[in-house]
């Protein structure tokens, strides 16, 4: 049952309480279309970040995520029980140590994925061409709390100008081997011709 809110003056709310909105409704989204699998939405999302951008420190992780660092560390601790991750001593210090994921992890998140971009592909229907300038507003919105909270940057950047209606990817990592280029390729195709996921 949907409840609507007496409104009396909705000047009367913040920015920071819309954000906190969206991010409450976001987290519960996920956790709905996420329910029955292994993993729920917010350890998609710290899976995601170790999947794309690890390995990384779990100060690293604080930094870019905001969460406390007993929070990244009871995650850490979750995805090392399940037997998903990897460490290894961080080049930049020697001292400290990075996080990613092992085989089973990258495994387990792609198995995942499917309800993920199900809802993702509404999100996406819905939105339309709206959709790349929003993530750019939400982009500005993030780069001032970070300025506030003194966190690191945040690991990526999205540019206005970019066409997002092109019919070419681009990627930035190491070079993929032939057999993995093919491996993208099949997934794109699945996607194609997959009609129930975004």
């Amino acid at each position: 049952m949907k409840i609507k809110a007496t409104q009396s003056d909705p000047k009367e709310m913040s920015l920071l309480f819309d954000l906190w909105l969206l991010m409450h409704s976001v987290a519960g989204l996920l956790d709905d279309a996420l329910e029955g699998e292994e993993l729920s939405g917010d350890d998609f999302g710290l899976y995601s970040l170790l999947r794309v951008f690890g390995p990384v420190s779990p100060t690293g992780i604080s930094q870019w995520t905001g969460m406390r660092a007993t929070t990244v560390s009871a995650a850490l601790k979750r995805i090392a029980l399940r037997g998903h991750s990897k460490q290894q001593t961080n080049p930049a210090d020697g001292r400290s140590y990075q996080v990613a994921l092992n085989a089973a992890g990258i495994r387990t998140h792609a198995a995942t994925a499917r309800p993920f971009l199900n809802v993702m592909g509404e999100v996406s229907d819905v939105l339309s061409s709206e959709e790349w300038s929003q993530r750019v507003s939400l982009q500005r919105l993030d780069s001032v709390v970070r300025q506030i909270a003194n966190l690191g940057e945040r690991p990526y950047t999205l540019t206005a100008s970019t066409n997002v209606n092109r019919a070419t990817l681009t990627y930035g990592g190491n070079p993929l081997m032939p057999k993995q280029e093919q491996q993208v390729l099949q997934y794109i195709n699945f996607l194609r011709s997959n009609k129930n996921v975004g």
